[in-house]
């Protein structure tokens, strides 16, 4: 069975700590584990704490680094924190500023405000009814 070095959470809502353990690739991220290795506070200003003889170890037994645990050991991890209240830009499609060539489907509600909505096409092909005996 695969052998992985991962990051497992035991922070608090929108304040991440992780726990960089070795675990079966089959256990779920907060599941069972074989070792700890250290921790990881990416909040923190510092290098994380990992210990470097059991990396090695492990690493020598054949156990794989996960990408975000590899940047972590190079140091080339970069913390962005998460901001749920940023303003988000919220693309429209009734915005007539926006100019990108695409032609929009006018909304429900504008069609109901131009009194478009009741109006049929004249062009409109008739379902064909059938007659009762």
């Amino acid at each position: 069975m695969s052998i992985k070095i991962r990051l497992a959470k035991i922070g608090k809502k929108n304040a991440p700590t992780y726990k960089v353990v070795v675990a079966q690739t089959r256990t779920k991220r907060n599941g069972e584990f074989l070792d700890i290795l250290g921790n990881f506070n990416p909040a923190a200003v510092g290098k994380p704490a990992i210990d470097k003889v059991k990396l090695d170890d492990w690493l020598k037994r054949g156990a794989l680094l996960t990408e975000p645990v590899r940047k972590i050991v190079e140091g080339t991890y970069h913390f962005i924190k998460y901001n749920p209240k940023a303003e988000k830009k919220v693309a429209s499609s009734h915005n007539p500023d926006r100019d990108d060539g695409v032609e929009r489907v006018p909304q429900r509600f504008e069609e109901v405000a131009s009194g478009e909505a009741g109006t049929r096409d004249e062009n409109a092909v008739e379902p064909a009814t059938t007659e009762e005996k």
